[in-house]
């Protein structure tokens, strides 16, 4: 249209008439006549009841409610299955998605969301890697580690740490390692456990591979009890760790495809970071007020696990750390998964971006400023320019900022949308802050071994994050399809320029994200 304005994709059409079965499912109940529209039709809007309104046969897959039935479907089948070890797990009936079909000239719009595969990973003639038939022991009991296996398989985690969320100091971590088991706090044990865990499936060895089961086992009972008994001893000592471990196993569910209970885990993550108030390190006026294991963590000095002067860096380094470990992993698979954030946006965040852990080890100086507000200057367009300075961590925090506000922006749209001017000003000003972020993200190409595929990950999700704002247009607007399959094609670029194959492991956020292409 002429008087369209150029920045302004155009709005998808609407037939007059729906396709017989192309009604929402309260609209047929009802026996009311739908418009199609989308995420809620007119009739649903109208009665108040946007969050009923429903869809089959279509792009989307399964309904809300279809999906809730199968997440408890699947959800009791692991019960049952965790309460009796040695039984074989009950089948559990998974409805299938319908196949997308061409749309038609003239349909509604179509929503094209970025979902990963219902199933967990499995072959054929083999158990699912960590399921509990997986490996045991004579007589279906989990076996044991050996001290000796138990080092083998840490040493195996310790050079992908930084791949699979791990935050800590990795020599303050050692220490614990080779601090008998009866002499450490029973606290730190999940810890321990789930980086063995990590190393047994990092390992790639038959004769650790026996172990994994068990240990899978134990981490999620050690951190159960964790939870509940946080509050008895000194919280300084102990919460750290466990946000830690939950990162890891959260990450690790993730990468089976056991989505549900990567969720939990994130959440209890989340929920962890948020009472303790990481989210405001440096503002300990706001931390005092909420009063007990918030004020405790903010103002404790003593939050490593070895003896620490106060005003440690490092210290406060794995605080920080912690912080954006979990702000990554929560927004990253809520957009993956179509699922809801933990963290909301109106979450105040002042923490500052993390470091290295080679400026905390050489005390570099952390300013933490109680004004400092990193996601609002990041969608104002500001420190963008020396994106070569951040750190790996801080690439992918800046680049998980950018994903959650490109999804939450194109939700909102809609073609009834009060003020136009105002959401396509949004609309280009965060497209514009998307592409300056891209051009100054250092070049896969020159940063180290270690970091490159942290680099590309932060690549990917800012890429990802430009085809989620401009997916829902791309069928109607050439510059939105363009920009789509730029953005692609970068993606599948930047994999093969650093030889993915070589790579032992690589972030399953990876695998996800690039479904969408």
């Amino acid at each position: 249209m002429s008087s369209q304005r150029a920045s302004e994709p155009p709005s998808p059409t609407t037939s007059s008439t729906l396709p017989r079965g192309s009604a929402c499912l309260p609209c047929r109940r009802r026996k009311m006549r739908c418009d199609g529209g989308k995420p809620a039709c007119g009739q649903c809007i109208t009665k108040g009841r946007q969050d009923d309104c429903e869809y089959t046969g279509d792009l989307q897959g399964l309904t809300r409610t279809q999906m809730l039935e199968e997440n408890i479907s699947i959800l009791e089948s692991r019960i049952q299955e965790l309460e009796n070890p040695t039984e074989t797990a009950p089948s559990v009936r998974l409805r299938s998605v319908p196949a997308p079909q061409a749309a038609a000239s003239g349909s509604s719009e179509t929503v094209i969301t970025l979902r990963p595969p219902t199933l967990p990973y499995e072959r054929v003639g083999h158990a699912a890697p960590g399921s509990l038939q997986a490996h045991m022991g004579a007589g279906g009991i989990p076996t044991q580690p050996t001290l000796q296996e138990s080092y083998i398989m840490i040493n195996s985690f310790i050079p992908h740490a930084t791949q699979v969320g791990f935050f800590l100091n990795i020599p303050r971590f050692m220490h614990i390692v080779y601090t008998p088991a009866d002499a450490r706090s029973p606290f730190l044990d999940p810890l321990v456990t789930t980086v063995s865990l990590w190393g047994c499936r990092l390992s790639q060895s038959p004769a650790l591979a026996v172990h994994e089961s068990g240990l899978l086992s134990r981490a999620v009972q050690q951190l159960s009890g964790s939870l509940f008994l946080a509050g008895t001893e000194n919280h300084g000592n102990t919460i750290i760790g466990v946000i830690q471990a939950e990162v890891l196993l959260a990450n690790y569910f993730f990468s089976l495809g056991r989505f549900l209970e990567g969720r939990y885990h994130c959440s209890a993550a989340v929920s962890l970071c948020i009472s303790c108030r990481l989210n405001v390190l440096g503002n300990e006026q706001e931390a005092r007020g909420q009063g007990g294991l918030a004020m405790d963590l903010v103002r404790s000095s003593d939050l490593v696990f070895t003896q620490s002067e106060p005003g440690d860096a490092i210290h406060t380094g794995e605080k920080i750390g912690a912080f954006w470990s979990v702000y990554i992993l929560d927004k990253t698979w809520a957009v993956a998964l179509g699922a809801p954030s933990s963290i909301s946006d109106n979450v105040r965040v002042s923490t500052p971006l993390p470091l290295t852990m080679e400026a905390y080890e050489q005390a570099q100086t952390i300013a933490l400023n109680r004004n400092h507000r990193p996601i609002e200057q990041l969608l104002a367009g500001q420190g963008i320019d020396n994106l070569a300075e951040q750190s790996p961590l801080a690439l992918r925090a800046l680049a998980s900022i950018l994903l959650a506000r490109a999804s939450t922006l194109a939700s909102q749209y809609q073609e009834d949308v009060i003020n136009r001017d105002a959401y396509w000003n949004e609309f280009n000003v965060l497209q514009t802050v998307i592409a300056r972020f891209i051009n100054h993200l250092p070049r896969i190409t020159i940063v180290s071994r270690g970091a490159s595929s942290e680099v590309l990950v932060a690549n990917t999700i800012a890429r990802v994050a430009s085809i989620q704002l401009h997916i829902r247009f791309a069928q109607d607007a050439m510059r939105s399809r363009e920009s789509c399959l730029f953005a692609a094609n970068s993606i599948i670029a930047s994999v093969q320029n650093i030889g993915v194959n070589e790579l032992r492991y690589l972030d399953p956020i990876m695998a996800v994200s690039m479904a969408v292409l």
